[in-house]
């Protein structure tokens, strides 16, 4: 005679996760927000000071003169930029670049597997046309690397402050502990900030050294994809450790249907 068992569980194709309620919901989304935002907006611009005051600790042979930390009103009041001279290319030096880059596309073509191909020609098309840009009419170019350095610090500023909005939207419905939620946030956030910091230093390096031709592909595949990356992934690697959790949690779970 067959046994009955004692309790039947959901099948993983027959089942959702037990909802909580909205006012819980509400009140751990606007804890979590709160915890984050508030010193992001109280000491924002302080991490704007901390990145341009070291400019020239983390870059000493960049020094000039005239290098100076200045405030700026951006997205927060008082945020600290550094002041300094960058690079013009020379004509020759533009289209050997341009030329550089045709070649790499050939060769993404010819030889790259597909998620390479794409980054590559991605990379060298964005320096291919701003390469073109400086060889035909380098005066045209309307930005300083002051105005450059404010741009990033403005995108930079507004992604410390998207992070826990995003990701406390997205986790405030998984059943997890609040603080594994925090946890996921505040590594997310200081992975954000140590990334925020490198990049910073490594633009001042590229357009003192290299020139203004690096500005367009710094800013459109290492500033904006990369962040959208990172934080995709952050998301996807808590969710991955959560279904593992909550597969083991019967209280969890229910019938679909």
């Amino acid at each position: 005679m067959d046994q009955e068992k004692p309790h039947v569980l959901p099948h993983r194709a027959h089942r959702k996760l037990v909802a909580k309620s909205k006012t819980a919901a509400i009140l751990e989304f606007l804890l979590i927000l709160v915890m984050f935002e508030a010193p992001l907006i109280l000491f924002g611009s302080r991490l704007t000071f901390l990145m341009s005051s070291n400019v020239q600790n983390v870059l000493p042979e960049f020094t000039y003169a005239n290098s100076n930390v200045v405030t700026f009103n951006g997205i927060l009041k008082n945020m600290y930029v550094f002041d300094s001279a960058a690079k013009y290319p020379s004509v020759s030096f533009s289209l050997s670049v341009a030329s550089v880059s045709i070649l790499l596309i050939v060769l993404a073509f010819l030889v790259a597997s597909y998620p390479a191909r794409f980054w590559i020609i991605y990379l060298s098309l964005l320096t291919f046309f701003s390469s073109v840009f400086f060889a035909v009419m380098p005066d045209r170019f309307p930005y300083s690397l002051k105005m450059l350095l404010e741009l990033y610090l403005n995108i930079q500023v507004s992604v410390w402050i998207f992070i826990p909005v995003l990701l406390v939207g997205a986790f405030v419905t998984v059943p997890l502990g609040l603080a594994s939620k925090i946890l996921a946030i505040t590594i997310t956030e200081l992975y954000s900030f140590l990334f925020g910091f490198v990049r910073y230093f490594a633009f001042i390096y590229v357009m003192s050294k290299f020139s203004y031709i690096f500005a367009l592909p710094g800013y459109f595949a290492f500033i904006f994809v990369l962040d959208f990356l990172y934080i995709v992934s952050a998301y996807s690697l808590f969710m991955v450790i959560a279904s593992g959790k909550l597969s083991k949690k019967k209280e969890k779970w229910k019938w679909a249907f």
